[in-house]
């Protein structure tokens, strides 16, 4: 196993056996959480172990991405500790060499790209896209988590707030008009 910080694989560098690389420099995604404005941090590192496969059209890359975030839960806001393990299965193609480089990004969603005409794997394209799939689209603290008072936004997991609740909910209040009639024929059973 090689230990490698660099994002950048030419595919030239992949032997027919394949190539074994992990990555552990974090600025993939820390990089990423500040440009799309992710509140997530790193609590345990994210590590991914990847073996890379070359074949003619490209190279198939497998393995896993772990670690563990910090994610605010989606009910009650707090801190959620979230572990990820995440396998990764992604066939890269190789791109066309015939397209402008511009073209080409537009076109393709590869993790390969062309440098003067040699075909590159961009690990840190594929591994943000990775993690973003890995991440949970409603993390919570605790599965019973009662989420924030609607009205004052206190945290109830903590305890009840002294908001005045109402009885029903106001955007039932269109069924409770709604009535049911009673025919001779309902009460026979089928």
């Amino acid at each position: 196993m090689i230990q490698d910080n660099s994002f950048l694989i030419p595919l030239k560098d992949i032997s027919c056996e394949g190539k074994s690389v992990r990555i552990t420099n974090q600025e993939i995604w820390t990089s990423a959480f500040a440009t799309f404005n992710i509140d997530a941090h790193i609590e345990t590192p994210l590590t991914a172990d990847l073996t890379l496969i070359k074949t003619e059209e490209g190279v198939l890359v497998r393995g896993i991405l772990s670690g563990v975030l910090i994610l605010p839960c989606s009910r009650c806001t707090e801190p959620t500790h979230t572990p990820l393990t995440w396998e990764i299965e992604s066939f890269e193609s190789l791109p066309e060499p015939d397209l402008d480089p511009n073209e080409q990004d537009l076109l393709s969603s590869s993790a390969i790209v062309l440098e003067n005409g040699n075909p590159i794997l961009d690990l840190s394209k594929l591994l943000w896209e990775e993690c973003s799939l890995a991440l949970p689209m409603n993390p919570l603290c605790r599965p019973d988590c009662k989420g924030l008072c609607p009205s004052c936004g206190q945290n109830l997991n903590s305890g009840q707030c002294s908001c005045q609740k109402e009885g029903e909910d106001p955007r039932m209040a269109i069924f409770r008009q709604i009535q049911i009639a009673k025919t001779k024929n309902s009460s026979k059973k089928l």
